[in-house]
């Protein structure tokens, strides 16, 4: 690299040897013309003296020439020492930027290397999946389940996920990961080797397109809807798969397939989760209608009891009433002829009023 254009303000060390060649032509021109001169005033006298006075001016202003040469040979001195420290820091910010760029590309060429192995795509496909589903706001273990194995009439099978639906229902996902050929094609220079590698990749699709159409996961799994839905944990690799082949969606739809990147799986999920809300909201208001059945039928035998226990509350003032007429009349004149004949004993017999009120119904 360079350094001499580090900084457009400080010359560079041809710069300066040019700066100081020039000023010494200057003054070595300026020597020459007042020696000069001086030779032809030497044959006259009137040119003698105009001689001695174009010297002197030219000594003097070669003197102050020299003076200024000298400081600007000075200030140069220190713009050089300036840029040196300057290229020197910039050459530090390089170094390590060098440093950084290859820890990144490594870093790259690794995880380039871990994608080439089918168990590490594969687990990377998983926590794609995952991690739609958890954005989508379906609750796991409630709406989705996933690594499930299940049991069906052609034998058992384990999709990557279950989602389920509120009717009962669920669809089946498998997540895929064909990264091999889609690699190579994104790496490649050739406009001719990209696309014969992006032509693999979608053939690799539709590949696991007609594999998972052969498994009958809808005879497998109970319940499941008779569409597979196959997740590419990329929209990228979906994106050149169809730009690929046009019509590898109307061959995975004809196949019962639906294949889903990221970006249009979470749109569906969220729409399944729509619904479960929906669903949640009738069956709490149809509990809600339940609990409000119940509770005006306990009101109404409740104030069935109630007006019982007035009614008889009211047969029982009837019949106090009964009787403290009975005790006026039969009761008491007897007591008081006792009185009178002198067989009372030391208390007073005090009279007993009847009930007036009588207990409130109670209205419809």
């Amino acid at each position: 690299m360079n350094t001499d254009t580090l900084s457009p303000t400080i010359p560079g060390p041809v710069a300066l040897t040019v700066a100081l060649v020039v000023l010494a032509l200057a003054v070595g021109a300026a020597l020459a013309v007042g020696r000069h001169l001086g030779r032809r005033s030497a044959r006259t006298r009137r040119g003698e003296r105009s001689g001695d006075a174009v010297s002197g001016y030219l000594q003097a202003q070669a003197q102050t020439i020299a003076s200024r040469l000298d400081e600007f040979t000075a200030r140069i001195g220190e713009l050089e020492a300036r840029r040196r420290e300057e290229s020197a820091v910039l050459q530090t910010k390089v170094d390590d930027l060098t440093e950084s760029s290859r820890a990144v590309a490594d870093e790259a060429r690794a995880v380039a290397g871990a994608m080439r192995d089918n168990q590490s795509r594969g687990l990377w496909g998983e926590m794609q999946l995952e991690r739609v589903l958890r954005m989508s706001g379906l609750e796991e273990h409630i709406s989705y389940d996933t690594q499930v194995t299940v049991s069906g009439s052609a034998g058992r099978s384990r999709p990557d996920a279950l989602v389920h639906l509120p009717s009962g229902r669920c669809v089946v996902i498998d997540a895929k990961t064909p990264l091999d050929s889609f690699l190579a094609g994104t790496s490649a220079a050739d406009p001719d080797d990209r696309a014969r590698n992006f032509a693999d990749h979608a053939r690799a699709v539709g590949q696991h397109v007609r594999a998972l159409a052969a498994r009958n996961y809808d005879e497998v799994v109970p319940g499941a809807v008779d569409v597979v839905v196959v997740f590419l944990p990329s929209d990228a690799l979906l994106a050149e798969a169809y730009r690929a082949q046009p019509d590898l969606l109307d061959q995975a739809l004809a196949a019962r397939v639906v294949l889903a990147s990221p970006s249009t799986l979470l749109a569906h999920l969220r729409g399944i989760a729509l619904g479960w809300r929906e669903h949640r909201l009738a069956e709490e208001a149809q509990t809600i209608a339940d609990l409000g059945r119940e509770l005006h039928h306990r009101l109404t035998t409740f104030a069935g009891h109630l007006g019982s226990v007035g009614s008889s509350l009211g047969r029982a003032v009837d019949a106090y009433n009964k009787a403290v007429g009975s005790l006026e009349r039969s009761v008491v004149p007897q007591a008081r002829r006792f009185e009178e004949l002198g067989a009372g004993s030391t208390r007073t017999l005090s009279a007993v009023d009847p009930i007036e009120a009588q207990p409130r119904s109670i209205s419809a």
